[in-house]
């Protein structure tokens, strides 16, 4: 069996192509922030008394809800300086298919916010224009299907190192198996799990999603997203693209004897080829870090230039696999 995947060299263009015309791509959340006039002395008792309100309206916790056909918004007016604001979120991927595990498709996604922003206005006032409703949160997410081991992938994504990393880690559920693997910041974060085992069985065994979940920070510096106005097809998937490369989403799975292999093919200079294989090693065996901090990020550049993940006790030494964008399929080498 070769160690080796098929090269992934594409454009970004034909990237893009390929998600957008691939239903398993799409939008899972979003979160607002409308000004509005000064709201009713009757809101303003729903938003302080928990109460089940007009038919479909629900009022807990200062969060009030209206479910409308199996769609649901929630909303939290507020005062801020001497002006009223009002958060509102809620899933695109419920308006397009209420009962299922599915996602919201691009270039239905206003439309979609159109038809939550109606459902709103039955409660408060918007003020200005809807291309100036600020975007406070956006969850974009890809499926890929017919994963072999979905446990592996999960494992082997949490030994990436990336640059900018405040939180990281593996979540096991009450079996203790990896379920999860998350990587990120209060900016925003990228989330890689069992889609199957979290939806309760609804979608086929060996799905996956990668989800990126992106507020403010990440939003407006690797989007330009700001307000409505920006939200546009190119400006969703220049951040799910930069985000992903980020997180490691395509690299080659791989285990520490197989990338042994990949570096002495490279020929490297025999200085920095014994220094990578010790860290290399020392990372394996579970060790504490015998470099610098400066070394040691040149050290995982080079692992990032050549496309891999380590994976720490891998049950199966000869298997090498990575998600693909582009089809939504795991590749694996023949």
């Amino acid at each position: 069996m070769s160690n080796r995947l098929e090269n992934k060299e594409r454009s970004s263009t034909e990237l893009e192509r390929y998600l957008l015309q691939d239903p398993d791509f799409g939008v899972d959340y979003i979160g607002l922030v409308l000004r509005i006039g000064k709201p009713s002395d009757q809101i303003a008792r729903w938003y302080s008394v928990p109460t089940i309100l007009a038919s479909g309206i629900t009022s807990h916790r200062k969060l009030i809800t209206i479910t409308r056909n199996h769609h649901t918004v929630t909303l939290r007016p507020y005062p801020y300086n001497r002006d009223y604001f009002c958060t509102v979120e809620f899933n695109p991927s419920r308006f397009v298919d209420p009962l299922g595990w599915g996602l919201c498709p691009i270039d239905r996604l206003h439309d979609v916010i159109a038809e939550a922003l109606s459902m709103v206005m039955a409660l408060v006032d918007p003020i200005g224009p809807a291309d100036e409703v600020v975007i406070r949160r956006l969850d974009i997410a890809r499926d890929f299907r017919d994963v072999l081991d979905v446990e592996r992938i999960i494992r082997g994504l949490f030994e990436v190192k990336r640059t900018h990393c405040r939180q990281a880690g593996v979540f096991k559920d009450s079996s203790d198996v990896p379920g999860s693997v998350s990587a990120g910041s209060r900016a925003g974060k990228v989330r890689t799990y069992d889609k199957c085992r979290q939806s309760r069985g609804q979608a086929p065994d060996g799905t996956v999603r990668s989800e990126l979940e992106a507020r403010s920070g990440w939003l407006k510096r690797y989007g330009g997203i700001y307000t409505l106005g920006n939200l546009t097809e190119a400006n969703i998937l220049r951040l799910f693209i930069n985000r992903m490369s980020w997180f490691g989403l395509e690299r080659e799975i791989i285990t520490f004897q197989i990338a042994i292999q990949r570096i002495i093919d490279e020929d490297l200079d025999p200085r920095r080829f014994q220094g990578l294989i010790k860290y290399m090693f020392n990372r394996n065996a579970g060790g504490e870090q015998k470099c610098s901090d400066r070394t040691a990020g040149k050290y995982e550049q080079f692992l990032r230039e050549l496309g891999i993940a380590l994976l720490l006790e891998e049950r199966e030494p000869t298997m090498v696999s990575r998600l693909d964008l582009a089809s939504g399929r795991e590749v694996v080498a023949s």
